[in-house]
């Protein structure tokens, strides 16, 4: 059943396919949890590889640049949410080798936890569901 329903859903991994508001977040997500699971295998006190996560920062910031926040499609708040999101994401890939690693860990998490709130956002603005719930206060 799983293989079957797998290829009912399109999957053209392309960053130019990528151009939009939800592809690009839910793709940023996507290497934000990897960095995530690679900061959570980690020893208490040891430090990611900067080299380890650059291929993932490059295609955060790949996704990033498609991320279309002046849609018409978007209220002006959701236009300015989208838009400190992107701030948001770039302020990250190029901070994070900077921070020691319970920074990176808690910062890739707040991360993820904002990504969630604007999807609950997202949910209400463009499809009109008007119980979306990002799962936790932020």
């Amino acid at each position: 059943m799983f293989a079957d329903t797998l290829r009912q859903i399109p999957y053209t991994p392309t960053t130019a396919q990528g151009r939009g508001v939800i592809a690009p977040i839910i793709r940023v997500t996507t290497h934000l949890t990897s960095i995530l699971l690679d900061l959570s295998a980690l020893a208490q006190d040891a430090a990611l590889d900067p080299a380890e996560v650059a291929p993932e920062m490059e295609q955060i910031n790949e996704h990033n640049a498609m991320l279309l926040a002046n849609t018409p499609a978007l209220s002006a708040d959701g236009q300015i949410r989208v838009t400190s999101l992107k701030h948001l994401i770039t302020a990250f890939a190029t901070e994070f080798p900077g921070w020691d690693t319970a920074t990176q860990r808690n910062n890739t998490q707040d991360t993820i936890h904002r990504i969630s709130a604007i999807g609950a956002f997202l949910d209400t603005e463009l499809a009109n569901v008007r119980d979306a719930d990002a799962g936790r206060d932020v």
